[in-house]
């Protein structure tokens, strides 16, 4: 009936933006990790797990919610795409100012991801922020607001969906902390959330990092230990910075953080400090790192008095830690 046409053409643009963020949201629910949030939201400084998380459980009850009870829930669909879009932006913009890139290589280069679907789909962000802009487009078009829409589900049902939606990530994602002592070991894992920041004024043997590597008596007790990786270009300079500075009187400790997709032919890395004061670790890649590399600490009498994340890495959030004197020996 004509009547009926709005309410169709209103259900089908709810439904395929719906649908959409319900694939992103499951891709990385599935197989995704923190390290596929945009820059400018691991620079916001708050636990990246957490962030991680809350973002699939808000992208999950909006779909449930919208799928549902559209009639109330459609603006849901429409604040979650401006904030997309909003986000794309500020993504594309931190690649064009730090990154070097043009404004279209930004854009649509099949090099840069937007991790909208997680490590396992690239889809560049100017792919991503049109086909979220073009939804936008249609449920707005739609004027669901006039569509006279009914209910799909009991109040019940939804509000069931909805917790569902919500508890999911908290509860198929394996901890983020590392553990090799458990059963399988870190393979049961799908990333290890490494937080410099609390390591500040511990033992560098209490750390994280001791459970981690194979000899953790060896750590050195004074020095800089350096995070990298090979296939990241602000650690290879970093590390070419570091070497030609070096004078040999202060120990290092270069933890190379390994990657499941490394080979010789991506390393990027061709000079670091190197020698006798240099100690060099690789950690396994049985999980991959949350950690913005290139990141360091110093270790004074065993004490950790400082950290850094992201050096050089314009919208990362880096930061330095305040400098935390060692106790007193008295």
């Amino acid at each position: 009936m004509p009547q009926d046409r709005p309410q169709r053409f209103a259900l089908i643009g709810i439904r395929l933006a719906a649908l959409w963020v319900a694939a992103g949201a499951l891709f990385k629910l599935f197989a995704g990790t923190p390290n596929d949030l945009p820059p400018v939201v691991r620079g916001l400084g708050l636990d990246p797990d957490l962030i991680f998380r809350l973002a699939i459980a808000v992208e999950l009850t909006v779909v449930f919610a919208v799928l549902l009870r559209p009639r109330r829930s459609w603006p849901l669909i429409v604040a979650l795409f401006l904030v997309f879009d909003v986000v794309l932006a500020l993504l594309v913009g931190l690649l064009v100012r730090g990154g070097g890139v043009t404004l279209f290589a930004a854009l649509f280069s099949p090099d840069v991801s937007c991790g909208c679907f997680g490590s396992t789909v690239t889809i560049p962000p100017g792919v991503m922020m049109s086909i979220d802009s073009a939804l936008l487009v249609l449920v707005l078009a739609s004027r669901p607001w006039r569509a006279g829409l009914r209910p799909l589900a009991p109040v019940w049902v939804a509000g069931v969906l909805i917790a569902a939606g919500v508890a999911a990530p908290f509860a198929w994602i394996p901890p983020a902390e590392w553990n090799p002592g458990a059963e399988g070991g870190a393979a049961k894992q799908r990333y290890c959330v490494i937080d410099l920041k609390k390591w500040q004024g511990e033992l560098i043997y209490d750390t994280q990092l001791a459970r981690i590597v194979p000899e953790p008596d060896s750590l050195p007790a004074d020095g800089n230990y350096v995070f990298w990786r090979q296939t990241c270009e602000h650690c290879a300079e970093h590390l070419r910075r570091l070497a030609e500075t070096d004078d040999m009187s202060r120990p290092y400790v270069l933890i190379r953080l390994k990657e499941k997709g490394d080979t010789p032919e991506n390393d990027g890395v061709h000079l670091k400090p190197s020698g006798g004061h240099v100690t060099e670790l690789d950690l396994p890649d049985d999980v991959e790192y949350v950690l913005t590399t290139p990141a360091d600490l110093d270790v004074e009498g065993g004490i950790v008095v400082r950290t850094r994340e992201g050096i050089g890495v314009e919208g990362e959030g880096e930061g330095e830690s305040e400098l935390v004197p060692p106790p007193d020996p008295k």
